[in-house]
């Protein structure tokens, strides 16, 4: 992973990044959004691309 920009507004923080491997668009640029409440991550979404197509991963919320 190699850090691109950062940018933080409260408790929303963005990292941009590009990621290489060996998966399906190799190498990609991911926009990782975190939302943090008392220091604990409360979100995560991770964007790629528009128009990119990369592999797909499925997370499932712990219970």
């Amino acid at each position: 992973m190699k850090p691109l920009d950062f940018s933080q507004d409260g408790d929303i923080s963005v990292l941009e990044a590009e990621v290489s491997g060996t998966f399906d668009g190799s190498p990609a640029i991911l926009k990782y959004n975190m939302e943090l409440k008392n220091g604990l991550l409360q979100l995560l979404k991770i964007q790629a691309e528009p128009n990119k197509q990369v592999a797909r991963w499925y997370f499932c919320p712990l219970k």
